[in-house]
């Protein structure tokens, strides 16, 4: 699985972005009934906070900018195969 986009990603603050992520399997076919479950993690209380489908929406940073990491986790038939992450950086 490979989380689509530049790498890091630069986002205002108040900022919407829509992460989306490919999923192929060994041979590179992609994987259609993969769940993907995203989550976003960072030490600043004002990075921002994402949905279940997988939409970011950038928090008002204290400071000129905060950074964290965008996560997806790939499951299939409920067991989870992989994952992938990017670098995020909130700006004022």
């Amino acid at each position: 699985v490979r989380i689509d986009g530049a790498r890091p990603l630069y986002l205002a603050a108040g900022d919407a972005f829509t992460f989306t992520a490919e999923v192929r399997d060994g041979g590179g076919n992609t994987v259609s009934n993969a769940v993907l479950d995203w989550s976003c993690t960072s030490l600043s209380p004002n990075f921002g906070t994402i949905t279940p489908a997988g939409q970011f929406m950038a928090g008002h940073p204290l400071a000129a900018q905060v950074d964290g990491t965008v996560k997806v986790r790939v499951a299939l038939n409920g067991i989870v195969i992989g994952g992938d992450g990017i670098h995020v950086i909130v700006h004022r």
